[in-house]
């Protein structure tokens, strides 16, 4: 599977999953203080194994169906084939207080799947779409 295909985001302050996440995923993290100080550690290391790692604005911390929303217009904008790279095909949600009918509520279900996971939620996008 391609790395443009498979995409992580965090919700939550969680440094050491972060870290280890970036080593094998492009990663989408919630941008707080303490996050951007991780961040700018990672990116330091100039070879994450050519995975991208972003940080995004949220509105409000704490409020993570909300900040998933914002997380998935914007994975879409720049993981499509529409702007050049790869559809995505899988996304890991890392969070601290989403159920599954939050992120249901937020998927396209004609695209898109929520499949059942013990440490993250995952979504992919449903073959031939």
């Amino acid at each position: 599977m391609s790395r443009n295909q498979v995409i992580s985001v965090i919700l939550k302050e969680d440094i050491e999953l972060l870290q280890i996440l970036a080593l094998g995923s492009h990663v989408w993290v919630i941008n707080t203080p303490k996050v951007r100080h991780a961040c700018l550690s990672i990116w330091s290391l100039q070879d994450i194994n050519g995975y991208s790692l972003t940080h995004f604005n949220v509105d409000e911390i704490g409020n993570e169906k909300n900040n998933l929303e914002q997380a998935l217009d914007s994975i879409d904008a720049h993981h499509s084939s529409e702007f050049g790279a790869l559809d995505w095909s899988e996304i890991n949600i890392y969070s601290s207080s989403l159920t599954d009918s939050d992120i249901t509520a937020l998927l396209d279900s004609s695209k898109e799947a929520l499949v059942e996971c013990s440490a993250s939620y995952k979504v992919i996008r449903k073959n031939g779409v």
